[in-house]
């Protein structure tokens, strides 16, 4: 018999917060810090020198992820920003459709080529591609396609800048929630 009343559900409850219940606190302050930083991305997007599409498609494409570690699936990280995260069914389907296709025309911006608009690219030409660091001709007349100016360099600096506060409630407020559900 207890000498304390309910001492053995309450050394139970301090051993699941101390294990499993530490690592599901840990993930959801970082879960809704990421949210917040994910949101905060989007909203820099707008202040950025690129078009209308490109800010839309870029918005459309800032993500956040766990990356699981090797020690029984503890969290290792977490990463947010443009094209991270997982790829949905229909982004998945549609790959495989314009694989199966092998459509080339108007594919759009997608998670593949984002960094394109990210960190922008050097002047580019057809007809010639670089093997081993020496440029070789491809049989084809060489012409210029351009370069691409980095439009969205500094929308995720600038957004974590300006939300840090805020996640860093967020993540708290987050980690209150679930150690009061294991409380109860």
């Amino acid at each position: 018999m207890d000498a304390v009343q309910g001492l053995t559900e309450l050394q139970r409850t301090l051993t699941e917060l101390a294990g499993a219940g530490n690592r599901k606190m840990l993930r959801a302050a970082i879960g809704a810090t990421m949210t917040v930083t994910a949101k905060a991305v989007r909203e820099a997007v707008n202040g950025t020198p690129a078009g209308p599409e490109v800010k839309r498609e870029a918005r459309k494409l800032v993500g956040k992820r766990f990356i699981r570690g090797d020690e029984g699936g503890v969290m290792a990280r977490a990463k947010v920003g443009f094209g991270v995260g997982k790829r949905t069914k229909a982004a998945r389907e549609k790959a495989a459709a314009k694989a199966a296709g092998r459509q080339r025309d108007g594919v759009g911006i997608s998670s593949n080529d984002i960094h394109w608009f990210v960190l922008g690219t050097e002047e580019r030409f057809h007809g010639e591609k670089t093997v081993w660091g020496r440029k070789v001709a491809t049989g084809c007349p060489v012409s210029p396609t351009g370069r691409i100016k980095p439009l969205l360099a500094g929308a995720i600096a600038f957004a974590v800048a300006n939300c840090t506060d805020e996640a860093r409630s967020a993540a708290v407020v987050r980690a209150h929630e679930v150690l009061e559900k294991f409380a109860k």
